[in-house]
């Protein structure tokens, strides 16, 4: 198969996955009782004038027998404090927004978010501090409160309580969320807590802080029929909110609540004209979906999907009560041949969010290595060398200063004039960025390395750097990624060298999506994922700056990624 069609595969497969892994949660634990759910989502840290809320039992997602022995800590975002602390260790995360009034850049840039996470123990402090390097911050008497020293969304961090995780973009947020804990009567909050005791994944909006500017934006790009009852919307919808549950009967429900019972009345006509609407979509459209689905996860899963839709779409309902407007979903009898594919679905999709992961640090890399060449006037060295030549630190931490306010404070920290190894040095391989990291396996190791040869970017030795060459920069490599068993220390000079006798074999074992393959950095700051079967002769002219081949972008059977 070429890379074309894998990166097309790539698209379909994650779309299909995002869609199901939001259901992969458990269906044989206990049912909670109320008081018991209403305390753990934690609605009482949400400041009143936020308007979306989710709720995730991540409790139940981990001891799930969909997942069962596929790590669902890979799921969470490396580097985040959700993986340190473990998923395995979290009861359930609440995520909180504020989200514009006016949808202009300021009003964008006005955008709230909190996270309250609430541990099955306590929170292992001082190794989060540890880890997330943060430093302590006074912002509300009673509460422990951090800022976080990496450039993430969430920049506040505070521990309500040995088994309560705060998290906020800003301070006021974090200061918001605190006082809230006294309790909030918002709207957003008793719908929260209104969820079901059964609710595995819940979700909750309120529009009416919303309405002026959504019906401006309604009235600015009204949207032509048959779906011009959305215009209509702002003026009808107070507030939403839904919950998943497969433990029970009822799969799905969403509740819409209206201003006022003729509103309700629109609503309910509304919804059953578009939830009919889209059966009539899935039908005409059901065979091709099928068909991606079965190439991509296998032909059970195709033929799992097709009886559950068609089994879902017929159990709804829509029911109307005073100004509350519901539509339900049974649970499919054919959602039990649905689960057992899930395993599968979520193997690839791990496979596709990793894939995409490396592409991106390629690039941040690419765009370091141009800042670096910018203020320098040539491109690094592959070491950092003492007044003999003797290599000592690796071309990585010389980036470090170009890739953001922390990681400049970081390299500072560097004793450049030992080597990576020593006492001092040493101490900072676990600090590793996230930038340079592949997968979770291999803490403090890369598999990015430089392509290090007399006539590559990289050449070694203390001679004249590299500052201008002839060859195209969108044929030419820069850096490579090897497999997992050829990973080396971050800071440790140590890169992929040209061996033409043993060239493939020099990447190790890589791994790609549905296939071996590796990715690529070129001068051009683009990435590329080529095929570990690529030919020789055809991979050898990249390595080159100067060397004036031509290169077979048609033999090399690639797609790049700007």
């Amino acid at each position: 198969m070429s890379l074309r069609g894998f990166t097309a595969r790539l698209c379909r497969i994650s779309t299909i996955s995002v869609i199901f892994i939001a259901v992969a949660t458990n269906t044989t634990n206990a049912v909670q009782s109320t008081d018991a759910i209403r305390q753990s989502v934690n609605a009482a840290f949400i400041p009143t004038n936020f308007h979306a809320s989710t709720y995730i039992n991540v409790r139940k997602i981990a001891r799930s027998r969909l997942v069962d022995g596929l790590e669902i800590d890979r799921l969470l975002p490396n580097g985040s404090v959700f993986a340190i602390v473990g998923s395995k260790n979290i009861d359930n995360i609440v995520s909180a927004g504020h989200y514009p009034t006016s949808w202009s850049e300021e009003g964008i840039a006005a955008q709230k978010q909190a996270i309250v996470v609430r541990g099955i123990e306590a929170f292992d402090v001082p190794q989060i501090v540890e880890a997330y390097r943060l430093a302590p911050a006074t912002i509300v008497d009673d509460v422990q409160a951090y800022r976080v020293d990496t450039q993430v969304l969430l920049q506040y961090l505070a521990f309500a309580d040995a088994r309560t995780l705060l998290l906020a973009t800003d301070e006021a947020t974090l200061k918001a969320m605190v006082a809230a804990r006294e309790g909030s009567d918002s709207l957003l909050a008793a719908q929260v807590k209104s969820l079901p005791a059964e609710c595995d994944l819940g979700f909750a909006v309120t529009f009416e802080p919303l309405r002026d500017g959504l019906a401006k934006l309604t009235r600015d790009n009204p949207t032509p029929a048959p779906f011009q009852a959305v215009n209509d919307l702002p003026d009808q919808v107070r507030a939403l909110s839904g919950s998943l549950d497969l433990t029970g009967l009822r799969l799905l429900k969403i509740d819409v609540h209206a201003y006022d019972e003729d509103a309700a009345a629109k609503l309910k006509a509304t919804l059953d004209e578009y939830l009919g609407l889209a059966e009539s979509l899935w039908i005409l459209n059901a065979r091709r979906i099928i068909a991606s689905a079965s190439e991509d996860a296998g032909d059970e899963f195709g033929k799992a999907l097709a009886v559950f839709a068609k089994q879902f779409f017929e159990s709804r309902s829509v029911t109307k009560r005073d100004t509350l407007v519901t539509a339900t979903w049974r649970r499919p009898d054919g959602m039990d041949a649905l689960e057992k594919t899930f395993p599968g679905m979520i193997r690839s999709l791990l496979q596709t969010l990793s894939f995409n992961a490396r592409m991106r640090r390629l690039h941040h890399i690419g765009t370091a290595i141009e800042s670096y060449r910018a203020k320098h006037g040539h491109y690094p060295r592959p070491a950092i060398c003492d007044e003999n030549g003797k290599p000592l630190l690796s071309w990585r931490v010389a980036l470090l200063p170009f890739q953001g306010e922390a990681e400049a404070e970081f390299h500072k920290e560097f004793h450049l004039d030992e080597p990576w190894d020593s006492p001092h040095n040493k101490q900072l391989l676990k600090r590793m960025p996230v930038i340079y990291t592949s997968d979770n396996e291999h803490r403090g190791k890369t598999r990015f390395l430089a392509v290090v040869d007399d006539r590559s970017v990289f050449a070694p030795g203390m001679g004249k750097p590299v500052d201008e060459f002839s060859d195209s920069k969108d044929g030419t490599m820069l850096v490579l990624e090897v497999g997992p068993d050829k990973a080396v220390p971050w800071t440790k000079p140590s890169d992929f060298t040209v061996e033409k006798k043993a060239l493939l074999s020099g990447l190790g074992e890589v791994d790609g999506f549905r296939g071996r393959a590796f990715m690529a950095l070129f001068a051009n700051q683009g990435v590329s994922a080529l095929p570990a079967t690529i030919d020789e002769d055809v991979l050898l002219p990249m390595f080159t700056r100067d060397g004036g081949e031509q290169i077979d972008w048609d033999a090399a059977d690639l797609d790049q990624a700007p």
